[in-house]
């Protein structure tokens, strides 16, 4: 255990290179879109809650898919290889160093908006809600590890990655509600784990399900152990 978090302090100190990254990813494009979604529509109470807690899921997509796959795919590098097969640490220790650098990142935005979105819900099951979003904070990280080693090109995943990022922002109902959309466009969501994501959180708020919470949690859960055998 001392190992993973001697790589956490590492990479804590070498992120001073991707403060723009980090701004961009963390704060610019999650809340750029709230910010539009907030002047285009009168909000209060129970919609502030709703957007909030889609700004939580947003906030793990981009320090995950944004940022900790980006570092996954740059240590698949030859020369990067090389300086860690010096050290005494294996590949999953450096996976679950860097998985915990990033969560700690991402930490403080997600226990605010959590905070926020119980104090605006109407009838939040607080515990249920917890359980939600560390089941999503665990499948953003397997899905990001997973796509890090997928794509071993560190100038294409610069490309990917935001592509990536943007897309499952896009295909699931983050700040838009699902209701009233054709059947065609709900099923190309329920392939999308942000929306499986936003399953197990949003209910627990007060809101309508998608569709049944247990199938987004399998759904979860299977990705997580896919995942997971893949990467470690």
């Amino acid at each position: 255990m001392s190992k993973v978090w001697v790589e956490v302090l590492m990479e804590l100190k070498g992120l001073r290179i991707y403060k723009l990254q980090m701004f961009i990813n963390l704060l610019l494009i999650p809340l750029s879109y709230a910010f539009i979604t907030v002047l285009t529509s009168g909000m209060e109470g129970k919609d502030i809650s709703y957007l909030l807690s889609g700004l939580i899921v947003s906030s793990l997509i981009g320090s995950f898919i944004g940022l900790l796959a980006m570092r996954i795919s740059g240590l698949t590098q030859p020369q990067t290889m090389e300086l860690y097969a010096a050290m005494p640490v294996t590949r999953a220790q450096v996976f679950c160093g860097l998985a915990l650098t990033y969560t700690l990142l991402a930490l403080p935005q997600i226990i605010l908006l959590l905070g926020l979105s119980l104090w605006q819900a109407e009838s939040p099951r607080s515990g249920l809600l917890i359980v939600g979003v560390l089941v999503s904070c665990g499948a953003f990280v397997s899905l990001a590890v997973f796509l890090g080693l997928m794509v071993r090109n560190p100038f294409k995943a610069q490309g990917i990655f935001p592509l990536t990022s943007w897309l499952l922002m896009l295909l699931s109902p983050v700040y838009y509600h699902s209701q009233h959309l054709p059947a065609f466009y709900n099923a190309l969501m329920l392939i999308n784990p942000a929306t499986h994501a936003l399953n197990i959180i949003r209910p627990f708020l007060g809101f309508s399900e998608i569709i049944d919470v247990r199938y987004s949690f399998l759904c979860l859960g299977i990705l997580i152990v896919v995942t997971s055998f893949y990467s470690y």
